[in-house]
């Protein structure tokens, strides 16, 4: 079964914004980038069911 999510954009006149967008704007930069992250973690594994995303691969060289 294959998923799409589709864009969704909601206008509202000054001063009518829903609560949740007053609650957001009241929090810092770090506290919603780390909401965002919880997020994306959390659809990550319910859409790739907790497979590892990109591999990091790490080379040891030797120099002389």
């Amino acid at each position: 079964v294959h998923m799409s999510i589709s864009r969704t954009i909601h206008k509202f006149r000054l001063g009518e914004q829903p609560k949740e967008c007053i609650y957001w704007r009241s929090r810092s930069f770090e506290d919603r980038l780390r909401a965002l992250e919880d997020i994306r973690i959390e659809y990550n594994s319910w859409k790739y069911h907790d497979q590892q995303g990109l591999q990091r691969v790490c080379r040891i060289v030797k120099r002389r």
